[in-house]
């Protein structure tokens, strides 16, 4: 054995030993089932196999067998898929029809055969009918087919459900979103993926229908020629010659080892793709603005009473779990509930619902297709789609399967699939996460070069984006949305304790220490109060409307206040010596982070609230700064701001 550390060694799995349990549970399972098969196998008399395998009786039944599976396996695809389609979308009841349809796998051959005789029998309840229509089913080989359709049809519910079942929602709603009917979807999104699966069905579907024998004898009888099927022939030479029943046996055998062979090829070609490395081209902004324009005007939004204006990009801002995602799906159509309408840019006069493409995190590209197929899908133009590829920089990917991707570059083809449908009102959801900064940076440039033309909703928590990319800010929270305004607007004065530290500030929700009314804060400074912080601020750092202050009433108002971390300083031992108009505290040292190699984090903790002080590397190491240091910090009061706070934070 090679040493570990030798030229020639590699890595390798560890696997855990197996108990002695298992294993010895295992092989009796695997001698339960082949320990039959291989008694029957060494029974057969193989001198005779060639003479018994071509009697004109073993061909008649073994053809009536092959036929008939062949055909009942058709006809269960051409009506299992279709139920199976139509399950998925009975959230309700799905799980009582799914019950139902199995149940032919647990109930007796011999009772599915007299069910079916009371069925479409002779003497059944639908005999006049049939009669009438010159329709015979029972003990001709329609009765055959008949009973095989019965037994199999589960097997092709139950693998093509599963796959359905597998297929991620947000896939089908992503290609629906793009334009694609229901009908395309189905065509070239769903069946292509559960292809696999399906082809699994089939294989035992037709494996058991060449098998099938109770069903068949009670319901279609067992006629020469007509519905004596293999397995019938079987039962019956078994009693007069044993021989040509073991070597029809080992035939049926044969053949339904071959099948559920062949069954299983979908899913052995599809390759676990490895990811494709590509070159960062890099993106062609003009061409791309070209080939994405919006074909219509972009429109504006109003939802739950927000006007969104057309043509503008607004940047949707809230706390994980504030109903971001469920506001914007409610927009795009999926969700209901929402007060919605749309307008257009001139006159305001309201339109039809425009085309509203949403791109969550996940990329939800279609598993089964390459990327060129992918964006097709959107563009229903190959040379187009190709086109903007070449613009998008991934024309190296084009031919790639989707499953092949990196998370990098399955986002990249989903902007371009989104972009590609030139839709009027479009819904990032945190686009640039996993992009590298260089990519990222180039998409930002297109979306920042084309945002007229169209409507574009960006739900991010990055305030470099807010800042750089958006007009205005929307604020959520509980659901509903708490601020609309331009974007100027809030960076400076920000109404969320969220949109304030999703900004970079430190942000302290405080009341002010004085009775004050409108016009009426005087010529100093005044005092707010955070718990047991105190906090001296600059009259003119004030940013209170005359609403605000009429609202106070004689009572303490609630606001916000802010600063920059660079705003704030730092010392560790004796006291800084403060003027009236600096605020100082002594804090604890909770975190310290080097987010930049120009830039040090100072976490602070005064009295239960966090602030965030920025240094320099250089400053921090020569001070000498250490997690659960002790040091005095503050703040002067022409750097504090104070805003008026949102009224649904206000509640809070």
């Amino acid at each position: 054995m090679a040493h570990p550390h030798s030229a020639d060694w590699t890595p390798s799995p560890v696997r855990p030993k197996n108990p002695i349990a298992l294993v010895f549970l295992a092989a009796v399972a695997v001698v339960t089932v082949l320990g039959p098969l291989l008694a029957l196998i060494l029974r057969v008399p193989w001198d005779r196999f060639t003479e018994i395998a071509t009697k004109a009786s073993t061909l008649e039944a073994l053809g009536l067998s092959l036929y008939a599976a062949v055909l009942s396996t058709l006809i269960t695809l051409g009506l299992g898929i279709p139920l199976s389609l139509w399950l998925l979308q009975s959230r309700a009841s799905g799980w009582f029809i799914r019950l139902l349809f199995v149940l032919p796998l647990a109930m007796p051959p011999v009772v599915a055969g007299l069910a079916l005789t009371a069925a479409i029998g002779r003497r059944s309840y639908t005999s006049g009918v049939l009669d009438a229509l010159g329709i015979n089913i029972a003990f001709t080989f329609n009765g055959v087919v008949a009973s095989h359709v019965f037994i199999t049809l589960p097997f092709i519910i139950v693998s093509a459900d599963s796959a359905l079942r597998q297929i991620n929602q947000e896939i089908i709603d992503s290609a629906l979103s793009i334009g694609m009917s229901y009908r395309r979807v189905i065509c070239h999104v769903i069946l292509p993926t559960i292809l696999p699966a399906v082809g699994t069905g089939a294989g035992l579907a037709l494996a058991r229908s060449l098998g099938e024998f109770g069903a068949t004898l009670t319901f279609a009888g067992s006629l020469p020629g007509e519905t004596r099927t293999l397995p019938l022939a079987i039962y019956l030479n078994r009693e007069v010659d044993a021989d040509i029943a073991y070597v029809q046996a080992a035939l049926l055998i044969f053949i339904a080892i071959i099948v559920l062979c062949l069954s299983a090829l979908p899913a052995v070609w599809r390759k676990r793709h490895k990811h494709r490395v590509s070159r960062n081209i890099g993106l062609d902004r003009q061409r791309l603005g070209e080939l994405t324009g919006a074909t219509t005007n972009p429109v504006g939004i109003n939802v739950n009473g927000c006007h969104v204006e057309a043509g503008s990009t607004t940047a949707v801002v809230g706390a994980n779990g504030a109903g971001k995602t469920t506001l914007m799906k409610a927009i795009a159509g999926r969700l209901g509930g929402a007060e919605l309408d749309f307008f257009a840019a001139s006159g305001h006069e309201s339109v039809d619902k425009p085309r509203v493409i949403i791109l969550t995190q996940n990329p939800a590209l279609p598993p089964a297709s390459t990327v060129l197929q992918a964006i097709t899908m959107a563009t229903r133009d190959t040379g187009r789609a190709e086109e903007l590829l070449n613009a998008a920089g991934l024309s190296e990917l084009k031919s790639v399967p989707v499953p092949a991707l990196s998370g990098g570059q399955s986002r990249q083809v989903a902007i371009v699939r989104a972009i590609a449908a030139s839709p009027e009102v479009l819904i990032l959801d945190e686009p640039f996460a996993g992009l590298d900064s260089s990519i990222a940076a180039q998409w930002k440039a297109y979306f920042r070069s084309t945002s007229q033309q169209r409507t574009t909703l960006l739900v991010t928590h990055n305030g470099h984006d807010i800042s750089s990319l958006s007009d205005y800010v929307m604020s959520v929270a509980a659901g509903k949305i708490v601020s609309y305004d331009k974007t100027t607007k809030l960076t400076s004065a920000p109404s969320t304790k969220f949109l304030a530290t999703t900004l970079g500030l430190n942000a302290l929700v405080a009341r002010l220490s004085l009775n004050i009314g409108a016009n009426a804060l005087g010529s100093g400074s005044v005092q707010i109060s955070c718990g047991q912080l105190s906090l001296t601020v600059g009259e003119k750092r004030i940013e209170l409307s005359d609403e605000d202050l009429k609202a106070n009433n004689g009572e303490k108002l609630q606001v916000l206040a802010t600063w920059l971390p660079s705003d704030a300083w730092l010392k560790k031992g004796e006291a800084k010596e403060t003027t009236a108009e600096e605020n100082c505290w002594v804090g604890t040292i909770t975190d310290i982070s080097v987010p930049h190699p120009t830039v040090c984090d100072i976490t602070v903790c005064t009295h239960g609230e966090q602030v965030k002080i920025t240094v320099s590397p250089l400053d921090a190491s020569e001070l000498g700064l250490e997690l659960d240091d002790e040091i005095t910090w503050g703040v002067s009061a022409d750097k504090l701001a104070v805003t008026s706070l949102a009224a649904e934070e206000h509640k809070d």
